[in-house]
């Protein structure tokens, strides 16, 4: 099994309430340094299995990133395939699965991992899924205690898991599980847009990658026609345009149809990119439930 962080044992932080004055200099200076000195921390660490991504996205840099899609349409598939290419990549990664528990996380793991059906599996595969899940740095977070988790005790476990395991990736599937209360606002919008510029301000302060699996509102999708889903289609649009430095939208033109489009909705300049996308063609494997890269959808432009 994955190592458990359990949120209820993790120790409180306490926060200054003073925000720190520097000059702009400093940060120009720290930014050439560490330009100079570990270059990969801006161009970002590449995907195994995603040639056409990496072209046009790059791989993991300290950025909050949205993944979003009609239910069905693979946005948390999506993210468990980058979270499992990252673990292959000895890449310590934690996933905040709010709305299964860990059973059936594990069931669409081990599907991954053995690529074929779960049901078929026989005690040799069963054996070799056990020895390979221990020379993972795979942990998941064991939240038990309500049906949602406050958003300072994500924010705590989140840190704490950087700080004791050098956790890189975070996968927190998903928003509507994280409490949205606020001391000083009942707005949902405001709460929102706070609780996304926290986790923007710890992915690039503390050098990690969270992913956000954000569902459509459900005022927006109109019977049970498929349609791709946009930024404005989400809670908290307005910040999730201000803060993500990422947003990825997965669409699927019907039930049956196993090639899905991975539309880049937003993508924040990224200094080592000669080209940007617009979108990329997959096909989806049921069996071992991976999103294999087919062709570029759209245009082109060299940046």
């Amino acid at each position: 099994m994955p190592e458990r962080i359990d949120p209820t044992q993790v120790p409180e932080r306490k926060t200054t309430q003073i925000a720190e004055i520097k000059r702009v200099s400093e940060s120009m200076d720290s930014f050439a340094r560490l330009l100079e000195k570990d270059p990969d921390r801006i161009k970002g660490i590449p995907t195994r299995y995603w040639k056409l991504f990496n072209n046009c996205f790059g791989g993991l840099r300290p950025e909050l990133i949205v993944v979003t899609a009609e239910t069905g349409n693979g946005k948390s598939t999506f993210a468990r395939n980058w979270f499992q290419d990252c673990i292959h990549q000895n890449i310590a990664s934690c996933l905040f699965s709010l709305e299964e528990g860990i059973m059936s996380v594990m069931h669409r793991f081990a599907q991954m991992e053995i690529g074929k059906k779960s049901h078929t599996f026989n005690k040799e595969d069963f054996r070799a899924l056990g020895q390979t899940l221990e020379t993972y740095p795979f942990y998941y977070v064991d939240w038990t205690v309500s049906a949602m988790i406050p958003a300072e005790t994500l924010f705590n476990t989140i840190e704490y898991g950087i700080e004791k395991f050098g956790i890189k990736f975070f996968v927190i599937d998903h928003l509507d599980y994280v409490a949205k209360t606020h001391s000083w606002s009942n707005n949902e919008s405001y709460v929102i847009g706070d609780f996304l510029r926290n986790l923007a301000r710890i992915a690039h302060e503390k050098d990690v990658t969270i992913v956000l699996v954000v569902h459509p509102s459900k005022l927006s999708v109109q019977g049970n026609k498929r349609r791709e889903v946009g930024i404005d289609d989400l809670k908290g649009s307005s910040s999730i345009k201000q803060e993500a430095d990422a947003v990825f939208s997965l669409y699927r033109e019907s039930k049956g149809n196993q090639e899905t489009t991975l539309r880049f909705l937003k993508i924040r300049n990224h200094l080592h990119s000669k080209y940007q996308y617009t979108a990329i063609r997959f096909n989806f494997d049921d069996v071992n439930l991976r999103f294999e890269e087919l062709r570029f959808e759209g245009g082109i432009d060299e940046v």
